[in-house]
């Protein structure tokens, strides 16, 4: 009797297992390569509050997505993890945009100016960060 009981729970998980829908393959950006129109578009699609300032930080952050940490870890930020001392690593970019309406965005004040929000949370140790920054979202062809 318990053999059949453990048959039928196995049979019923393996269902559930096989229809449960996959959240990767909700993600509309899944099969597509980063570049700045892609990434625009997605940052609005999950409602970034400054897509076209986060869109130019992504572009410094991963040297126009060529850096270690972006191939390796599809973290187009440089979001850092202080706890495990190390880069954060997404299955997917658009985890990324994800992690930092989490780890930053959060924490921007209504109505407060973008860059004053990079500088109050100290966001980068790059005096010229913010500087670099608006230089490349100035020349975006968005």
């Amino acid at each position: 009797m318990n053999k059949i009981i453990v048959l039928i729970i196995v049979f019923l998980f393996g269902i559930f297992i096989t229809s449960a829908p996959s959240n990767i393959n909700r993600n509309p950006y899944y099969e597509h390569e980063i570049n700045d129109s892609i990434l625009y578009d997605a940052l609005i699609h999950y409602e970034v509050k400054y897509p076209k300032s986060v869109l130019a930080q992504a572009k410094l952050e991963s040297g126009n997505y060529t850096s270690f940490i972006y191939k390796t870890k599809n973290n187009f930020l440089g979001l850092y993890n202080s706890r495990k001392k190390d880069y954060y690593e997404f299955e997917h970019w658009t985890q990324c945009i994800i992690a930092y309406k989490k780890l930053v965005e959060y924490k921007l004040k209504e109505g407060e100016n973008y860059y004053d929000f990079l500088e109050r949370i100290g966001y980068a140790e790059d005096s010229l960060y913010i500087k670099k920054v608006k230089r490349i979202e100035r020349d975006l062809e968005i």
